[in-house]
């Protein structure tokens, strides 16, 4: 399956969450749709605005591997919460002190990222929330932010992505209350290869989303 951009593929999963039982049966003061910055968010707002519900925002980050920022061996939620990525760790044999320096990379660049879109954090007790990302390879910031969502006391929480690593899927499924994805893949190198568009989301774009 190929999506034109991240736009059409929230679009598109409009139409899969709609088969939901819970999704119709939820009033638009009760549904809230959180975007993982930055390309999530593109794909959330497609995805609130079929709805009809309310766009916010849930900041994750990846923990970097030492002199490999880009390699994730984690990620964090937004309380500083971090899910491992365990069989990265066990091919790197990372020390503890090793892992707790990157936490710290991780919680600094969490902070000033919050910072950013404070003003369009909400509440999420008691909230049918959907957690929405352009795609998820090793998921380990979606199940970040379903672990924060769940701690937040959100009513449910779904999380959904267009497309996903097929043995990623049964991670998210076995936390979240409810998984949709459109595309389960045996061979994802990249998100990227999914999409015809691709392009970079950059931070002012995610805040004109928010405020739209």
């Amino acid at each position: 399956m190929m999506f034109t951009d991240r736009r059409e593929a929230g679009e598109r999963l409009v139409t899969e969450l709609l088969r939901y039982q819970v999704i119709k049966s939820t009033s638009q003061r009760e549904g809230l749709v959180l975007g993982i910055p930055r390309g999530g968010v593109v794909t959330a707002q497609a995805v609130d605005k079929g709805l009809g519900w309310k766009l916010s925002v849930v900041v994750t980050k990846k923990v970097g591997a030492p002199m490999q920022e880009e390699l994730a061996i984690g990620a964090m939620g937004p309380d500083g919460e971090v899910v491992w990525n365990e069989r990265v760790l066990h091919s790197l044999d990372l020390t503890e002190e090793e892992k707790e320096r990157q936490v710290v990379v991780a919680e600094e660049k969490v902070r000033a990222y919050r910072e950013k879109f404070l003003e369009f954090e909400v509440a999420v007790i008691h909230k049918v929330v959907i957690i929405v990302d352009d795609g998820m390879a090793t998921g380990a910031t979606m199940l970040a932010a379903v672990r924060w969502a769940k701690k937040q006391k959100a009513k449910r929480v779904i999380a959904a992505v267009p497309v996903c690593a097929v043995d990623t899927a049964s991670e998210v499924e076995k936390e979240a209350d409810q998984f949709a994805c459109l595309e389960r893949s045996e061979y994802l190198g990249s998100v990227g290869q999914f999409y015809r568009n691709f392009e970079q989301v950059s931070d002012e774009e995610v805040v004109k989303l928010l405020k739209n």
